[in-house]
């Protein structure tokens, strides 16, 4: 072979390849793309008409369509460019935190442009090149090789984008306007909101507030998004105070912490939680201005270009509240909406109790003692259980309040009535002397004695170690009547078997079964289906897939009748979690005796071939399919205080899941022996005499809520 014909196919090459050049990943990049768009926020404008841009008109589902609309500023308009190694752009939905994507994976002429999650695949890339018309570009998928494209040209709210062949026309023509940090950070500075207590309403979903989770009572607590009502209201609430100068601070009426961003710190997601109220720089907000009247950003002192703001611009309960660079976004925006002083209702729970004065003086059982009598002092933060009380409440604002080290309540010493009587701990005999009234909020509660009328205090507001602390003559503007409360846990030993936790579902706080410390976690190391059906097959794997899911409808019943309380303001009888459920104090013996502890073990070292039964029985009562009952069941139907009708409900019989409300079990055993203890007389008539049960294969099932 000749060298002049070498040559000649070495030219003939490289002007086949002239058209493009060859990314590191291997596929080949237009030669006519550039990257000299820098990443960052930008409004997309349609050459179609100057008033139009690329939007997502407020959806946020995958596959939801991406149009144009008419420039209003709001979230769903706004996109995040990111320059890419490969020498494309992903385009990013601000409001809906999704990628401009092909629909469907597919290429052909008029494909839909939607927005997508993944970014697997090449359909959510786009290269850029320069348009003939001067300041714009054609954004091409890398995919296809076709251009984005205002379907049909029409100058059209709502007119659809798809792909199409480039043919120079406007329609395929889009101008990029780069948000400015500046424009948006620098509104106009407020400095006469009034100090007082507010709630935050979001500007992208007004249904959505400001809220501490969980009602934490905890430094370094969480916050996030929530809604107004529910057991805990107060939890939505925050008190803000006009610092001067557009800073404010901003504390939660629980606890008293404060809105800060860990160590001042601003990079784009750093989360920001509840702390010690110091008024550092790290819990100092300036308050300006948005384009939108009643709105407001709230930037931390520490970062003034940065912005309180939702994480992936995210409305949904439960969205974790982030700062983020500024940009303009409706997830930025917040309203102070005002509100009055909240009644505080104390969750149940572990907690320390300090002073006002000292954040490591803390009400102290004296040497640690478990004795009765023994004086309660003031101590230095050791961690005992000597400085932890269970406050339990009774009704309304009235506790007991017992120590997790002795078991022991908070009394007047001898019963005392009279100020300066000294506050000890000691046996709960009922009296109204041992009952406690805690009003307050913003980490600021009295505790006055039902008994007496007389309030804790600590004397002369001394805070060294050893300071008696008594009951003294209500002063409410006595500093030294006045202390915090802190969440905090037991520290387990061998004769504590439980501890509480907060349940997210109600945002109640329960007393669990130690297990649920040392136990295989759900999420972690097993799925919620797996433990579910090691739950069913412990508590009634004799009983076959019908008789297990009658027990996974009793587990779900009692969830969702806690979850259906925790929206009033009542008792919340039950988790709406199902391993704190499960974990519940003294409710399933197999939580606490190891059986599912070691069925548990099994599933993690995946030698748990045995639960396929259980396994279909969860999966049936998650998808809410009906019972079909395999033998006989027999069913009371109450007619009177003391009589029920029964009936034979055959094998075959289908029983479907609205029908099945029974909310509590047990075996006829333990019920003949609650019936014979002579403590407990409405078991001594039986399962029919005036009852609603179902009886199954050893199980007996009642509707009539704990047969108590």
């Amino acid at each position: 072979m000749s060298k002049k014909f070498l040559l000649s196919l070495a030219v003939l090459l490289l002007a086949l390849m002239a058209p493009f050049r060859v990314m590191a990943a291997g596929s080949a990049v237009p030669a006519t793309a550039v990257q000299d768009l820098a990443t960052g926020y930008y409004f997309i404008y349609s050459g179609v008409g100057n008033n139009k841009v690329i939007s997502t008109m407020d959806a946020r589902t995958n596959g939801s369509p991406a149009k144009i609309q008419i420039m209003s500023k709001a979230d769903c308009q706004l996109f995040y460019v990111r320059r890419c190694d490969n020498g494309s752009y992903a385009i990013k939905s601000v409001y809906a935190g999704r990628y401009l994507a092909l629909n469907g994976n597919q290429k052909t002429d008029g494909t839909q442009v939607t927005i997508q999650t993944s970014r697997s695949t090449n359909t959510a890339y786009w290269y850029l090149t320069k348009s003939s018309q001067s300041g714009y570009y054609n954004i091409m998928s890398v995919k296809a090789r076709k251009a984005l494209t205002v379907d049909g040209g029409a100058n059209r709210n709502g007119t659809a984008l798809k792909i199409y062949a480039a043919d120079g026309t406007a329609s395929q023509n889009f101008r990029f306007v780069k948000l400015s940090t500046t424009q948006t950070a620098e509104k106009e500075i407020v400095t006469d909101i009034a100090t007082g207590y507010y709630r935050l309403q979001n500007q992208a979903n007004k249904s959505r507030y400001l809220e501490v989770a969980g009602n934490s009572f905890t430094p370094k607590g969480n916050v996030r998004l929530g809604v107004t009502s529910g057991q805990q209201e107060a939890a939505s609430i925050f008190y803000v105070e006009n610092l001067g100068n557009g800073y404010y601070f901003i504390t939660s009426a629980l606890g008293g912490y404060a809105l800060d961003v860990p160590n001042g710190a601003v990079s784009n997601g750093t989360n920001v939680r509840q702390h010690w109220p110091h008024k550092d720089r790290s819990q100092r907000w300036l308050v300006r201005k948005t384009d939108y009247a009643g709105f407001y950003t709230l930037a931390p002192s520490t970062g003034r270009t940065k912005m309180l703001d939702t994480r992936s611009n995210q409305t949904a309960l439960g969205t974790n509240v982030i700062v983020n660079e500024a940009m303009g976004s409706f997830t930025q925006g917040w309203k102070f909406v005002k509100a009055s002083e909240p009644t505080v209702i104390i969750p149940n729970g572990v907690y320390t109790i300090g002073t006002q004065n000292s954040e490591t003086s803390l009400l102290t059982v004296k040497g640690g003692s478990t004795n009765e009598n023994t004086s309660i002092v003031l101590g230095t933060t050791n961690d005992s259980n000597s400085q932890k009380f269970t406050i339990l409440r009774t009704s309304g604002n009235y506790y007991k309040i017992v120590n997790a080290g002795s078991g022991r309540v908070l009394s007047p010493k001898g019963g005392g009535t009279t100020s300066g009587t000294d506050l000890v701990q000691a046996t709960y005999n009922y009296d109204n002397g041992q009952i406690f009234k805690i009003t307050g909020c913003r980490g600021r509660f009295r505790f006055v004695n039902a008994g007496s009328g007389l309030a804790i205090e600590h004397y002369a507001g001394r805070t060294t170690s050893g300071t008696n602390v008594r009951l003294a003559t209500n002063h409410p503007t006595f500093v030294r009547q006045s202390f915090r409360l802190t969440e905090t846990t037991v520290t387990l030993d061998s004769t504590r078997g439980y501890t509480y936790v907060t349940d997210s579902a109600t945002n109640t706080r329960f007393k669990v079964e130690k297990q649920y410390l040392t136990d295989p976690k759900v999420g972690r190391d097993v799925t919620e289906e797996d433990f579910f059906a090691a739950v069913l097959y412990t508590e009634a794997g004799n009983q076959g897939i019908p008789g297990m899911m009658m027990v996974a409808y009793v587990i779900l019943n009692r969830m969702d009748e806690g979850i259906a309380a925790s929206q009033g303001t009542g008792y919340v009888p039950y988790p709406g979690t199902l391993n704190i459920m499960i974990y519940h104090y003294e409710q399933w013996q197999v939580a606490r005796n190891g059986a599912l502890t070691n069925v548990l073990k099994d599933v993690l070292a995946g030698e748990a071939g045995y639960l396929s039964n259980a396994r279909q029985a969860a999966a049936r009562a998650l998808a809410g399919k009906p019972i079909v009952l395999t033998e006989s069941a027999t069913r009371y139907t109450r007619q009177s205080a003391t009589s029920s009708t029964m009936a034979t409900l055959p094998a075959g019989t289908t029983i479907k899941k609205s029908a099945f409300k029974y909310n509590s079990f047990m075996t006829p055993a333990a019920w003949n022996r609650f019936a014979t203890d002579g403590r407990h007389p409405k078991f001594a008539t039986g399962y029919g005499a005036g009852k609603n049960t179902l009886i199954y294969k050893g199980h007996v099932y009642f509707m009539d809520g704990e047969v108590w």
